[in-house]
């Protein structure tokens, strides 16, 4: 549970605020007027929330109007009404703060007005009335504008977009959010600032975009602690907590939702309180720890109801329905289950997602297959609607998919195994690579595109300090101390201008990802795309407890499919693909077993399906992406690249858009860039020897200094080849980050980075990447994680690259042979077989490690 706290200000802050706005009072002061002004300050001095402030602004609202001085009594019905719902009756609250905000009818009292629709607005937020709470914010808004006071605005956008944030709908709130935070930092309020940036931080980390959540909330944390040891910190620590589980580090997200629920009830704020708990019990569900999950649910779903906010309640009926579904199938979470279902479609769609998925979990466990499948169809529909809000580039959009793709694997593992193989594969293709499909049928984000100038002197300050760092990473001891402190560096930099990015993107949408949302290839339609009798398309769908494998092929030249389970999941893929490919990697002599275990388990289930089939396209999932399929053989067998043609894709669907990409057909022309470093001496060999081939006429190649990343940007859209001998830096935490190393000049500094290359307009057929580790991590649901897929989100329909550190002589020996083949017309996968099978002849190179490290992606035949 992951979630914003106060807005803009807490309500100290505001109450401090409106203490030093003196009311004028009429000449002669009247005594009960003086009473009912000693009764407004002496409430400011008590605690926001507690009994005795809100037995004060009463008394003194009541006062006010028993003598009719307006002014006062609405200034102290606002401050009733704040205290109302912070001490969690919100729904008492709202008459009182409409009485309120139609009481301060002076153009001198707007900003009081304003800041009681302001209030109003996140009451109503907490009761669930979110169409009248994103009213009564814009209402807050107008006033505060016409009253030209910038505290009052500000606190009015920060509400909007908790209210925004609150419904699910992040294209509207981080809009509302930078606002907020632009006025905060105007007027160095740090109690502003750090609100809005743990509330910026809550609506990242609800897409998935951890890494410009983490940015926003060190930031806010970092004020907290400035601000002294009264500073609330409930919402700041649970959020941290939450990253840390997310990231695996149970027992240091434990004593951060611990210190959360500790801090909530020393400021006694019931509702940071339940969200404490809540996150307890999730953390307990995510170590196995039931007991504890069902003992943490239960006790947030009793203060829940003692809260008046029902998106609060209904997510603790869910921690609580989920930690009884996981200790004893779910027998008695039916009633949790009903309730929730009855709040959830009125208050985000998430929250409904959530829903549908427990509710279907709970159907199988009591063996109600279709209901369950029913309930997770509706969900996949919603999350398909849902993603048209997530704010941002290509990285936000893959985050969030991924966070979702549970749902997808569940809802495909239940139809294959209820006998709907062509329902089960169109979600797997729903599933897979849609950030990827989006760029290539609509066009991707162009972040230069539309910056003012301002904006690109700061984009550029920031890659370069980011590349800076990065190279001066690689030039020492990864285990010494500088190395340490610089990596630290370095993460600050990338996460400054991640959140860089994700304010362009909000502040300029016309920038952002278009969403295409295509419709899938369906398994006939997928089918008749293979094409002849020689070939199979091979897609795996990899699930939490079992796989599934669909073969599409051709017999007699008519489309067929099979489906075949795999009875491994992805926990123990992952295992045996990394084991794997450590094995190769360090050429190691014992890699046969486990390549024999893993035909088995992924192949052999296929076996009389393949019979006669010389070319496959394997369409990955999950940890496959990390197999070079090409080394797995059957016990005592050969290995697979010595009788079949192999070549990748990220899904059909997205195969058949790379097909049609339609770059020319006319001849081939290649730009080379080799050893930027001067420390790869057959790299400039090996690019002599291509351009040889395609004549100079036909080719050009950058060498050494030569090689600068800003000629790749001016004059690879001239070329339908392109090679690229350099080394390259493959980043696991932050695949965007993985980085190509050219030369620096003409305002480049010579990294070019994943994300820069997304940014390209290129027109080539083909990229191969010969320096290390480009393939790596290839991804899921979105799919950018890898050199590859930066370039074809760039344009390019097929790339070949490489698994692992590559060995530079066997390397230039495969590409010789590969350009030999290919300028001869043979297609891209068949030229990277002949080469493979030529190199391994050689008894130097007869070890995988020197030619299964290339593998090819995209349209390659």
């Amino acid at each position: 549970m992951f979630r914003s706290g106060a807005s803009f200000f807490v309500v100290l802050t505001a109450v401090a605020r409106f203490a030093s706005a003196q009311i004028p009072a009429p000449a002669p002061v009247e005594p009960d007027v003086l009473r009912a002004q000693s009764l407004a300050d002496e409430g400011y001095k008590l605690k926001p929330g507690t009994p005795e402030a809100i037995a004060m602004f009463r008394a003194c609202a009541t006062l006010a109007g028993q003598i009719s001085d307006l002014r006062i009594e609405s200034l102290c019905l606002s401050r009733l009404g704040g205290s109302l719902f912070r001490a969690g009756s919100a729904r008492e609250s709202i008459p009182i703060l409409e009485k309120a905000a139609a009481g301060h009818t002076r153009r001198e009292d707007w900003f009081r007005a304003s800041d009681a629709w302001t209030l109003l607005c996140e009451s109503r937020r907490s009761t669930g009335e979110n169409r009248l709470a994103l009213e009564s914010c814009q209402q807050a808004i107008q006033l505060a504008r016409r009253s030209n006071d910038d505290l009052a605005l500000g606190r009015a956008w920060s509400a909007a977009g908790s209210a925004a944030i609150h419904v699910g709908n992040y294209r509207v709130a981080i809009p509302y959010m930078l606002s907020a935070l632009e006025i905060a930092e105007k007027l160095k309020n740090l109690n502003g600032q750090a609100a809005v940036l743990n509330n910026l931080a809550t609506a990242y980390h609800e897409e998935g975009d951890y890494e410009t959540a983490s940015s926003y909330l060190q930031r806010s944390i970092d004020i907290k602690l400035k601000l002294g040891p009264d500073t609330q910190m409930a919402s700041a620590w649970g959020n941290l907590g939450n990253i840390l589980t997310e990231a695996g580090r149970f027992p240091e997200a434990e004593k951060r939702h611990l210190q959360a629920l500790q801090d909530a009830r020393a400021h006694d704020n019931r509702r940071l309180e339940v969200m404490a708990l809540a996150n307890l019990s999730n953390l307990s569900g995510r170590r196995n720890r039931p007991i504890d999950q069902l003992s943490w649910a239960r006790r947030a779903l009793e203060a829940a109801e003692k809260v008046d906010d029902p998106r609060l309640l209904c997510e603790a009926l869910l921690y609580m329905a989920s930690a009884r579904i996981d200790s004893d199938g779910g027998k008695e979470a039916g009633p949790e289950l009903d309730r929730a279902e009855q709040l959830a479609p009125g208050i985000n769609p998430q929250l409904e997602i959530r829903t549908l998925q427990l509710r279907a979990a709970w159907h199988l466990a009591q063996g109600h297959m279709e209901e369950s499948r029913k309930g997770l169809r509706i969900a996949v529909r919603r999350i398909e609607e849902y993603r048209h809000s997530i704010v941002g580039d290509e990285r936000s959009l893959d985050a969030f998919q991924d966070l979702e793709r549970s749902i997808y694997d569940e809802l495909i593992d239940l139809e294959a195994r209820t006998g709907s193989p062509a329902e089960a594969f169109r979600y797997s293709e729903l599933s897979r690579s849609r950030v990827l499909l989006d760029a290539l049928t609509s066009g991707h984000s162009r972040f230069r595109a539309g910056l003012t100038a301002a904006e690109a002197e700061r984009s550029a300050g920031l890659e370069s300090e980011v590349a800076s760092l990065s190279l001066r990473l690689t030039e020492i001891d990864p285990a010494s101390a500088p190395a340490r402190g610089l990596r630290t560096q370095v993460d600050t930099a990338r996460k400054e201008y991640a959140a860089f990015r994700a304010t362009v993107f909000a502040a300029h949408p016309e920038l952002a990802l278009r969403r295409a949302d295509p419709e899938p290839l369906s398994i006939d339609q997928a089918a008749a795309l293979v094409p002849d009798d020689r070939s199979a398309w091979l897609s795996w769908s990899v699930g939490p407890a079992r796989s599934w494998l669909f073969i599409l092929s051709r017999r007699a030249g008519k489309p067929t499919y099979q489906v075949r389970q795999i009875d491994v999941g992805a926990i123990q893929l992952a295992a045996q693909a990394a084991d794997l490919r450590r094995q190769i990697a360090g050429r190691t002599l014992g890699f046969t077993a486990l390549s024999n275990k893993l035909y088995a388990e992924l192949l052999q289930p296929a076996t009389a399906d393949l019979a006669g089939k010389t070319r496959l396209v394997i369409f990955p999932d999950g940890p496959l992406w990390q197999i070079p399929f090409e080394v797995l053989q059957p016990a005592g067998g050969r290995f697979l690249v010595q009788d079949r043609e192999v070549f990748y894709a990220p899904s059909a669907t997205v195969l058949r858009k790379m097909q049609s990409a339609g770059h020319g057909t006319g001849e081939d022309s290649i730009l080379t860039f080799a050893d930027s470093s001067g420390d790869l001496p057959e790299a400039r060999g090996e690019a002599n020897a291509i351009a040889k081939l395609y004549g100079p006429a036909h080719s050009k190649v950058l060498t050494g200094a030569a090689a600068r990343e800003s000629d790749l940007i001016a004059q690879a859209g001239n070329y339908s080849l392109l090679h690229l001998a350099v080394h390259g830096t493959w980043d696991d935490a932050n695949p965007l980050y993985s980085w190509l190393q050219f030369n620096a000049g003409q305002g480049s500094d010579g990294a070019l980075e994943a994300y820069e290359i997304m940014d390209l307009d290129l027109k080539a057929r083909l990229v191969v990447l010969s320096g290390c580790e480009t393939a790596r991590n290839a991804g899921r649901g979105g799919g950018i994680a890898g050199m590859a897929w930066a370039f074809f989100i760039a344009g390019v329909p097929a790339t070949v690259a490489s698994l692992w550190k590559v060995d530079s002589a066997s390397t230039t020996a495969l590409m010789t042979t590969f350009y030999t083949h290919l300028s001869r017309g043979q297609s891209a996968a068949s030229a990277l077989r002949a080469a493979k099978l030529s190199v391994m002849t050689d008894p130097r190179f007869r070890h995988p490690f020197y030619w299964a490290g290339f593998i090819g992606i995209g349209a390659g035949n």
